[in-house]
């Protein structure tokens, strides 16, 4: 009866008493197949349990999630991970890795980005800080592209430990939105003793409005991460700009990156610049310091991107999907689309 169902799906197909995978299937969920999004989706399905429990996070504010992540939990996690980096790894080292030379990636996952860095920068030398669990998935990924003499690994607790020092970037992606307000400020504060003169921290998550009712992505996404942590959230730019600032940082702005609209929407890149002057009265050797660490002063931006503040200049940003890799898009539209024929719905 399964088999029947997922046939008028068109995810497999029938040849006399034989069932078969369509190509859709084949291509996404064949654990052989080089675009197979299953582990992502395995991952996908383990966020029903926590939703489920979605009653009871908004009567008390919180969730008390217990850590049972097992072998395979913490593998699907990471591929889904993995997954969605390396759909922005590329064009993030391209904005952020130019002019440094030692990158410290927090919570870096499977490496996918400290290997995008290193690619795109062949002076920079990377550290990835994880948990042991998550690092060795990361260890193999980074074998598998050759720079085990340039990126390195290190087992720590990226809400308490301290990072050590020296670094002229370090990279935050997708780690805010799963801490408080309190641990973003803590955070932020061990970043900035980690760097060095003149370093700089590239945030890259999602980014509400001021009034918090969208992007829907960012708000949907706040919502998971109610159900998932203890005080995560998705946060505004104007959060983020003030816990840089209290840090000790600079100059704050929002970068543009290449993506897919239709399912990269809300997300941002944000520099800040260790005691870098803000704004048009940029000093002839901090221009040249920004533009060859890809963040260009406001001078230098379309005059349409600016914002008339102290803050930053801002320019539009590409986003993360709510709990859909990119790779899975093309199968959902499959999916709601053979649904949609099957059942009289579109």
């Amino acid at each position: 009866m399964l088999l029947h169902a997922l046939a008028s799906l068109d995810l497999v197909r029938k040849q006399g008493a034989v069932f078969h995978n369509a190509p859709v299937a084949a291509r996404f969920l064949a654990a052989a197949s080089p675009a197979s999004a299953r582990m992502a989706m395995l991952h996908t399905a383990r966020l029903w349990h926590r939703w489920s429990g979605l009653t009871e996070c908004v009567r008390t504010g919180t969730t008390a999630p217990d850590d049972d992540r097992d072998t395979e939990g913490t593998e699907a996690f990471i591929a889904a991970m993995h997954n969605n980096a390396r759909q922005r790894a590329v064009p993030l080292a391209q904005a952020a890795a130019a002019g440094a030379s030692r990158m410290l990636d927090v919570g870096g996952g499977s490496g996918a980005y400290a290997i995008a860095f290193a690619q795109a920068n062949p002076q920079l030398r990377a550290e990835v800080f994880d948990q042991p669990a998550v690092l060795a998935i990361a260890q193999r990924h980074i074998r598998e592209a050759g720079l085990e003499d340039r990126i390195s690994t290190r087992v720590g607790d990226l809400r308490t430990d301290e990072f050590g020092g020296g670094y002229d970037l370090v990279l935050l992606s997708a780690i805010c939105h799963m801490l408080s307000e309190e641990e973003n400020r803590n955070l932020l504060a061990r970043v900035y003793r980690a760097l060095a003169p003149g370093g700089r921290v590239a945030i890259q998550d999602f980014l509400l409005r001021a009034d918090k009712t969208g992007p829907r992505a960012a708000a949907l996404f706040s919502l998971n991460m109610l159900v998932n942590t203890r005080g995560g959230a998705s946060y505004s730019e104007d959060e983020y700009t003030r816990w840089l600032r209290e840090a000790g940082f600079g100059e704050v702005r929002r970068i543009p990156l290449p993506g897919r609209p239709a399912c990269l929407w809300g997300r941002l890149l944000i520099c800040g610049r260790l005691g870098a002057p803000s704004g048009p009265g940029l000093s002839r050797p901090a221009a040249v310091a920004n533009r060859r660490a890809g963040c260009n002063p406001a001078p230098h931006l379309p005059l349409d991107s600016q914002r008339v503040d102290t803050r930053s200049s801002v320019l539009s940003s590409r986003s993360r999907c709510f709990s859909v890799w990119a790779a899975v898009q093309e199968m959902r539209s499959k999916f709601c689309a053979a649904a949609g024929r099957s059942t009289g719905l579109m």
